[in-house]
């Protein structure tokens, strides 16, 4: 059947080949193809209201589609929708008005193809419109690749310039702040280097402080799609820093408090760690488990290894403490179902103990032998990306397979106009009859969030 259907339109063109000269054949050959097109088209008129524009403002680019356009304008599939469209533009286009001609794209409803180029030009209260190219199809013909790709590419960058100000970015936040230091031109690909740290490790049930160490690094991303318009998305990115001791200490320590945020502290930093951390995207449109066009599954792994240990402490230190000297995190993400993402992964940590002073050596000394802990979890919540209102709620819930304890976890983010936001986390244990004495019962970690762009 599929062969027929192919064999169909080559067998009438044939015939209309014999029948005509070759310019009546190339007319009427171009009213075929048209024809057996138009038959084929999904009308999706009533979701116009709801599809995505933007606007092209950039002069250079308004020229370059303009002279693209009336270059095939003679051998396209659209020529009559391509005459008027030239003839009520180029006098505008060549008269010292012509920055206020701009091009208005609409993107078509089911996927990220353009179905709407349209010539407008504004003036002071009012917005005219000049003519139209409409269809995906007759549009690619009539521009070409090259320059259909180049509109594609300015609804990634116009929200990049007015929405989320990705290209200058200082993201402060106590747990994960983020300082863009460079970043390549955004056209079809773009590269970024960006300061980063981070308080704490979620996936070892030490959020914030309760860590004691902090993560100085500096990334390196890559976009290889900016018509992507998910703003956390990038092929893959390397990270790399140090891990550094922090040991905060709380006054009036009290083993036997009632609230966990007083008990005497006894996990403590030892020494300084090299920091690590990779992520992948393999498919950025993966269209598994629903038809969203942005749908994908990212990879990360994160290790962080010591490489040296510290030679003294502070007398708010306990006499005998609990120490991560090493940790490595693999997990993999299902991004943008629907609302949804979803993921799960392997936590893995070393535990040492060291007594933090030795009467003979004068020098802290290893108490006992290494162990080890190893964490599998699963995270399941909501995301939404908006103009307005940006938020992410996670929840999670893992199990120690060496001591027989787990924590159910919440993390919630919340942006408003993608400038200021609180982040909250919570932690609370299950069979906690179980938890070594190093870990504590229940977190509560809040945050407040402040993003600039420039």
């Amino acid at each position: 059947m599929k062969h027929v259907v192919v064999i169909a339109p080559v067998v009438l063109l044939l015939l209309v080949s014999l029948c005509f000269s070759p310019s009546e054949l190339h007319a009427q050959t171009k009213e075929q193809l048209r024809s057996l097109y138009d038959s084929i088209i999904v009308d999706t008129r009533a979701f116009d209201s709801m599809k995505e524009r933007w606007l092209v403002t950039d002069p250079a680019i308004v020229r370059e589609v303009f002279t693209q356009l009336k270059r095939r304008a003679p051998t396209a599939l659209a020529a009559e929708s391509l005459r008027v469209l030239i003839t009520s533009t180029e006098s505008l286009l060549m008269s010292s008005s012509a920055g206020d001609l701009h091009i208005m794209c609409r993107k078509r409803y089911y996927d990220d193809e353009i179905e709407l180029v349209q010539f407008i030009v504004e003036s002071p209260g009012s917005v005219s419109a000049l003519g139209a190219l409409r269809d995906y199809v007759l549009i690619l013909d009539a521009l070409g690749q090259e320059t259909y790709d180049l509109l594609k590419s300015r609804r990634y960058k116009d929200r990049f310039e007015t929405t989320h100000g990705k290209r200058y970015d200082i993201f402060l936040s106590p747990i994960e702040p983020r300082i863009l230091l460079w970043s390549t031109s955004p056209t079809f690909e773009w590269w970024r280097i960006s300061a980063v740290g981070r308080l704490g490790n979620d996936y070892l049930n030490l959020p914030f402080w309760f860590k004691s160490s902090i993560i100085a690094a500096l990334e390196l991303l890559y976009i290889d799609d900016v018509t992507v318009t998910d703003q956390t998305y990038h092929k893959f990115s390397i990270t790399a820093g140090l891990e550094v001791v922090n040991n905060f200490s709380v006054l009036h320590q009290d083993d036997f408090s009632p609230s966990s945020v007083f008990k005497k502290r006894i996990l403590q930093g030892s020494g300084e760690s090299f920091f690590l951390k990779a992520t992948w995207t393999p498919e950025k449109r993966l269209n598994v488990l629903t038809d969203q066009p942005d749908e994908r599954i990212d990879f990360t792994f994160e290790a962080s290894l010591g490489f040296h240990e510290k030679t003294a402490y502070a007398s708010n230190v306990p006499d005998t403490f609990y120490s991560i000297r090493n940790s490595i995190i693999a997990k993999a993400s299902l991004q943008n179902v629907g609302l949804f993402r979803l993921g799960g992964g392997l936590a893995w940590h070393d535990l040492h103990r060291f007594a933090r002073f030795n009467p003979v050596t004068h020098l802290p000394a290893r108490v006992g032998p290494t162990e080890t802990h190893l964490l599998p979890f699963i995270e399941l919540g909501i995301a939404h990306d908006g103009s307005l209102l940006q938020f992410e709620i996670m929840t999670s819930v893992n199990y120690s397979l060496d001591d027989g304890y787990g924590y159910f976890g919440v993390k919630s983010k919340l942006i408003l106009s993608n400038m200021l936001g609180l982040d909250l986390r919570y932690f609370r244990s299950y069979r906690s009859s179980h938890l070594p004495p190093w870990q504590y019962e229940k977190y509560f970690v809040p945050s407040f969030v402040v993003r600039i762009n420039y």
